[in-house]
C-alpha cells in the first residue's frame, strides 16, 4: 500500500474482498433459483400426478359406463341378473369403482348400499294421479298442493287442478305472476324438473341428503333442522320419484322392429297369419281371445285344453260376464284394466288359480284400447307402473287405494317368494302372481292393479370412481334405457363437483397405499374382482 499526499490508494487487495462479496450474492442468487425451479418441479410433479390420477378416474368412469350397459342388456333376458354382480370397491384398470343406491329397506342404519336402481321402483311423475302423489314421503298439510301443481305442470290444459286433500295447483297466470315463466303442459323430462314448481324448495327434493349417496353423513346431520333420527322422509322426494315409469314398464308396446322377446317366444306360438309371437298375449284383444286364437293356444300348451277352454270363455265375457264386443274400445267399461283384474274374475269364475297365473302370468298382458276421439277416460291411458319385486314401502303406499297394512303385506309376502322360471329355465323375478296371496283385498288389488308390473327395462346408476392412490375421483349419474333391447344411456350428469360421496377413510386409505375392500358379498360375484376396462 502506497501513500500519496496523505491518502492511502487500494490496489488488488481490496479489490479481491469485493469480488468474493459479489460472488457470493451471485452464489445465494443461483442456490435461490435453483430452490425455486425445484419447488416449481415439485408443484408441477404433483400436479402431473394429480392430472394424471383425475384421467384415469375419468376413464375408468367410462369403463364403468359400458359395465353397466352390457348387465342391463343381460338384465332383459335373465331378471335378477343385476343383483347378482358385484357394485363396491371393485377394481377395474388402475382405479376402483362403486355404484351407490339407496338402502329403503334399512335407512336407520344409515349404511351404504350398492347396485343399479330400478326406475320402475319409483312412482311415475308423468302418469300417476294426484291423489297417489299426495302420498309420497315429505308431503303435509302444506304440500298437498305440489300433488296437484306436478299434475298441472304436465297436463296439456290450463285449469287448475284440486286434490281431494285440499291441494290446489297453479297454470301459466300463477307462474307468470311470480317466477316469470309459464306452466311447461308437458311431461316432466328430469326428476329435477320438479324444482321449476312454484312451491317446491331444495329441501322438499333432497331433504337433508344434500349430496344424495342414499346417507346422511356428519356434515349433514350437524346442518338438519329435523329430527334427530335418521327418517326414510328426510331423502326427499328424488328417490321415490322418477319420469321414466311409463317407458321401462310397457315393453310390449314397443315397435315390431325391437330386439326384446319377451318369454313367450319359447312357447312357439304363431297367429292367424302364421307369424311368430314374440310379445305377451294382450286379454283386451278380440283376436287374441277368439276361438283357437293366441290365448287359448298358450293356455292349452301351458295349462291343459280344460282349462284353456275355460278360462277363453270367461276372458271373451269380459270383466262384467258380459260378451265383449269385437272393437274392444267400443265397451271400455268391458275391458280389462290389468292382469290382475283379469286374474281375479278368472278365479272368481273358478276358471283359474293363483297356482295356474304363475304359470302364465309371463306370457300375457291388458294394454288399454285404442283411444276413440281423444277421449279423457283414464281407461285408455298407459301408466308408469310400479315393479312389485324393487318398490320401497313409500312408493307402495302410494299405489291407488292402498294404505301402510298392504303396503306392508306386499313386502312381506315377496320376501317368501322363491323365483320361478320359464319354459328354457330362465329364472323369472318379473313374476308378480304372488300378490294374489299378499291378503289384500281383491277391490283395491283390481283399483292398484293398472298401476302394478314384476319387470322394468330402465335403470340408473350413480357411479364413483376414483384412482388407486387416492388422489382422483369421479362421480356420475346416468340412467340406461332398455326398453329397445339395446341399452343406451339417455341421462348423463356428473356429479364430481358434489364432493366424495363415500366413507372419506376410504381415499385416506389409498393415500396410504391400503387398498378398500367390500363390506358386502354377492352370490354369483366375487367382491373386488376384477375388470378390464368395461368388459366383466
Amino acid at each position: 500500500m502506497r501513500i500519496l499526499c496523505g491518502y492511502r490508494v487500494y490496489t488488488y487487495r481490496s479489490r479481491r474482498g469485493m469480488v468474493l462479496i459479489t460472488a457470493m450474492w451471485i452464489i445465494i442468487a443461483l442456490t435461490a433459483i435453483v430452490l425455486v425451479l425445484c419447488r416449481e418441479m415439485v408443484v408441477e410433479s404433483m400436479v402431473t400426478r394429480q392430472h394424471l390420477a383425475q384421467a384415469r378416474a375419468d376413464a375408468a368412469e367410462i369403463g364403468v359406463e359400458q359395465f353397466a350397459l352390457s348387465i342391463v342388456e343381460q338384465e332383459l333376458y335373465q331378471p335378477g341378473y343385476k343383483d347378482s354382480t358385484s357394485w363396491e370397491a371393485r377394481p377395474i384398470g388402475e382405479c376402483y369403482f362403486w355404484v351407490i343406491t339407496y338402502d329403503y329397506d334399512n335407512p336407520s342404519e344409515n349404511t351404504f348400499k350398492f347396485g343399479l336402481t330400478d326406475e320402475a321402483s319409483k312412482v311415475d311423475l308423468n302418469t300417476w294421479p294426484v291423489e297417489s302423489l299426495e302420498y309420497l314421503p315429505g308431503m303435509s298439510n302444506l304440500d298437498y298442493n305440489i300433488a296437484a301443481e306436478i299434475v298441472d305442470w304436465r297436463d296439456a290444459d290450463d285449469l287448475v287442478t284440486l286434490s281431494d286433500l285440499g291441494g290446489t295447483g297453479a297454470e301459466n297466470n300463477d307462474y307468470q305472476s311470480t317466477l316469470g315463466y309459464y306452466a311447461k303442459n308437458a311431461p316432466f323430462e328430469s326428476v329435477e324438473e320438479l324444482r321449476l314448481l312454484k312451491d317446491v324448495d331444495e329441501t322438499l327434493l333432497y331433504g337433508d341428503d344434500k349430496n344424495h349417496n342414499g346417507v346422511l353423513d356428519p356434515e349433514e346431520e350437524a346442518s338438519s333442522s329435523a329430527a334427530s333420527a335418521f327418517d326414510i322422509t328426510r331423502m326427499g322426494l328424488m328417490p321415490f320419484v322418477t319420469v321414466y315409469g311409463e317407458k321401462a314398464t310397457n315393453i310390449q308396446d314397443t315397435t315390431s322392429t325391437s330386439t326384446f322377446v319377451s318369454p313367450i317366444a319359447d312357447l312357439n306360438l304363431t297367429d292367424t297369419q302364421g307369424n311368430a309371437i314374440t310379445q305377451p298375449i294382450d286379454v283386451n284383444l278380440a283376436a287374441s281371445y277368439a276361438q283357437n286364437g293366441p290365448l287359448q293356444q298358450m293356455l292349452t300348451q301351458v295349462l291343459g285344453q280344460q282349462k284353456a277352454n275355460a278360462i277363453r270363455t270367461q276372458t271373451a265375457n269380459g270383466p262384467s260376464g258380459q260378451p265383449r264386443q269385437a272393437n274392444a274400445a267400443a265397451n271400455s267399461s268391458n275391458t280389462f284394466t290389468s292382469v290382475i283384474q283379469w286374474a281375479i274374475r278368472m278365479e272368481t269364475q273358478n276358471a283359474m288359480t293363483a297356482q295356474d297365473l304363475q304359470q302364465v302370468f309371463q306370457y300375457v298382458a291388458a294394454n288399454p284400447p285404442a283411444n276413440p276421439n281423444n277421449s279423457t277416460d283414464s281407461i285408455y291411458t298407459h301408466v308408469g307402473k310400479l315393479n312389485l319385486n324393487t318398490a320401497s314401502k313409500p312408493a307402495l303406499m302410494c299405489l291407488p287405494g292402498f294404505e301402510e297394512a298392504d303396503a306392508d303385506a306386499i313386502i312381506t309376502q315377496r320376501q317368501t317368494m322363491t323365483t320361478t322360471t320359464d319354459a328354457n329355465g330362465v329364472p323369472q323375478v318379473g313374476d308378480i302372481s304372488w300378490v294374489m296371496d299378499a291378503g289384500i283385498d281383491q277391490a283395491k288389488l283390481i283399483q292398484a292393479g293398472k298401476y302394478m308390473t314384476g319387470s322394468s327395462t330402465i335403470f340408473s346408476a350413480d357411479i364413483v370412481t376414483v384412482s388407486q392412490d387416492g388422489r382422483g375421483f369421479k362421480r356420475v349419474k346416468i340412467v340406461v334405457d332398455g326398453s329397445s333391447g339395446t341399452p343406451q344411456i339417455i341421462y348423463r350428469r356428473d356429479l364430481t363437483d358434489w364432493g366424495w360421496p363415500l366413507d372419506p377413510q376410504i381415499r385416506e386409505n389409498l393415500l396410504k397405499g391400503i387398498p378398500p375392500t367390500a363390506t358386502t358379498s354377492v352370490d354369483g360375484s366375487t367382491p373386488g374382482g376384477r375388470l378390464s376396462m368395461g368388459v366383466r
